[in-house]
């Protein structure tokens, strides 16, 4: 019994040291993992884009659904940045907008806006206007170098993530 019972102790020590070596395989193989992952990351440009000679003025058409508008203009008030409207229409008679003022921004390579206001507008018979919002913050940004396509990266409630705004042909 005194044997059995040395046996399964060694068996135990043996098996726990082989949890070890075991354990620090895992942990040298994640480590290794990791430095893989820096390595491609250091070599990945997270340089953003400039795009400050984007021509950011025109209407746009959402491509996923064709009933989502975008349309980017000059301020006129400041001399300075864009004046944004989108329009998303949201059944019978109802629909939302979202208006702000943007400014380009170096930072991401494309239109920062904030104090967005966003209102729910209803056109049936019991009719009504609704802000649902007003210090709403986002951009909008080209979707890629030469691109005529734009994101919408809305900061408040994630509204444009499925969204690629193309721009419409001008008659």
């Amino acid at each position: 019994m005194k044997k059995g019972i040395a046996i399964l102790l060694a068996l135990t020590v043996i098996g726990l040291c082989a949890c070890g070596d075991k354990d620090a395989q895992k942990e040298e193989k994640k480590a290794e993992a990791a430095a893989v992952v820096e390595e491609e990351l250091e070599e990945v440009d997270m340089t953003p884009p400039n795009n400050q000679a984007f021509d950011w003025n025109g209407e746009y058409l959402d491509s996923t659904g064709g009933q989502a508008i975008l349309t980017i203009s000059p301020n006129t008030k400041r001399n300075k940045g864009y004046e944004i409207l989108i329009y998303i229409p949201g059944g019978e008679g109802s629909f939302s907008t979202w208006s702000c003022t943007a400014t380009y921004d170096d930072g991401v390579g494309g239109l920062h806006y904030e104090d967005c206001v966003r209102t729910n507008m209803d056109t049936s018979e019991t009719g009504g206007v609704e802000t649902a919002y007003q210090k709403g913050t986002g951009v909008i940004i080209p979707s890629g170098d030469g691109s005529d396509t734009l994101l919408w990266i809305d900061d408040q409630e994630r509204r444009g993530v499925d969204l690629r705004f193309e721009r419409m042909e001008e008659e």
